[in-house]
């Protein structure tokens, strides 16, 4: 939360950005609240696949390749750590959703996911944002 929070005033200002916060604390939510196995998975599948794998493909196809032109360890580090978030919701999937081994790789992701806010759109967007022409901004 404090990830999350920190991230949170420092956006870049694209719609996606300044939602992508709200939307994932709300999907880990409503996964952890789901009352049994068959919501639980669905919620999983519903919410938190589809929002985690949309803000990944945003940052591999438009963000990635202009933060590469700024500073490329940058675009190394979050490639690799969009893989291991990969990795990660495949194990989650392996696991009966009732269980707490389910449970703590769910706060695991959820804990990967808020400092990946933290580090990328609370610093490296926003270092990419000032970087950019404000007429390419506004394009956003």
């Amino acid at each position: 939360m404090k990830a999350q929070g920190a991230a949170r005033p420092r956006r870049i200002g694209c719609h996606w950005s300044s939602s992508i916060t709200c939307r994932s604390r709300k999907a880990f939510a409503a996964v952890k609240a789901a009352p049994d196995l068959s919501s639980r998975r669905a919620a999983q599948k519903k919410w938190l696949a589809v929002i985690l794998t949309g803000h990944a493909n945003a940052e591999e196809s438009v963000l990635y390749p202009a933060l590469a032109l700024a500073n490329e360890k940058a675009t190394q580090h979050g490639l690799q750590r969009t893989g291991r978030g990969q990795m990660q919701m495949a194990a989650l999937e392996t696991l009966n959703p009732m269980s707490p081994g389910y449970l703590d790789k769910l706060e695991h992701v959820r804990g990967a996911v808020a400092h990946h806010m933290y580090e990328e759109e609370g610093t490296w967007f926003l270092e990419l944002k000032n970087k950019t022409p404000p007429a390419d901004v506004a394009k956003g």
